[in-house]
């Protein structure tokens, strides 16, 4: 039988994101850091002088200095910064020493995003089923999967000939026929195990599939000596 799952991924956890939005949002919070700022801190200004030294040759690449005072940590972020206004001479140069840093975050913000939809494509991140109710439907695989529905439908039933949702309604019926072959549980528990509210729905849906009621079931496979519930 189903073992009690915890849900791995929840049902708002799942509904595709308004991509524009999330874009926007990401545009916010990059691009005020770039243009119509001045470095006015006291580290900005430290930091954008020792790069507008190396860049203008007053200061040494390797061990960069200003008025004999060393610039903390290691040089490549001089560099960068240096590197770019050399590279950029038609920017200002504080836009252009920032620039760099801009594109890191920008490529930090992009592999977050790709991160997330990825993981959120991996079998540990898709719906589960759940012992006692709440067996995934059709539209918590295609939120899982950031497709609608009718999309879902539409690649199952051009890959397998059936919609999504037979597709799950088969899995379910599998289930059913190996809990009835192999466990001595009652219809009723199978039925809530699966998912089904209520037993004689699961029972009617079961005899459609199978063409058997699910002791008509269980009575073949016993009598057939294949396998004995335990």
């Amino acid at each position: 039988m189903n073992l009690p799952t915890p849900a791995i991924v929840a049902e708002r956890g799942v509904e595709r994101l308004p991509r524009l939005a999330l874009v926007l949002l990401c545009a916010a919070y990059v691009l005020p850091g770039l243009f119509g700022r001045d470095p006015w801190r006291n580290a900005d200004l430290t930091t954008f002088g020792f790069m507008a030294s190396i860049a203008e040759g007053r200061a040494p690449w390797w061990q960069p200095a200003i008025a004999g005072i060393p610039a903390e940590g290691g040089p490549l972020p001089y560099w960068l910064g240096a590197l770019a206004i050399k590279a950029l001479p038609f920017l200002d140069e504080p836009i252009a020493a920032r620039l760099p840093y801009a594109l890191v975050l920008v490529g930090v913000l992009v592999a977050v995003w790709y991160a997330c939809f990825h993981l959120a494509r991996t079998d540990a991140a898709q719906p589960v089923a759940f012992a006692f109710g709440g067996e995934a439907q059709a539209v918590d695989y295609a939120r899982a999967l950031a497709v609608s529905p009718t999309h879902l439908s539409r690649v199952t039933r051009a890959t397998t000939g059936v919609s999504a949702l037979r597709l799950i309604e088969a899995r379910l019926m599998r289930e059913a026929r190996r809990n009835l072959a192999y466990t001595h549980l009652g219809v009723a528990t199978i039925a809530y195990t699966l998912g089904y509210a209520d037993p004689a729905y699961f029972t009617r849906a079961f005899t459609r599939d199978a063409g058997l009621s699910p002791r008509s079931f269980r009575a073949q496979v016993a009598t057939s000596g294949l396998r004995k519930p335990r």
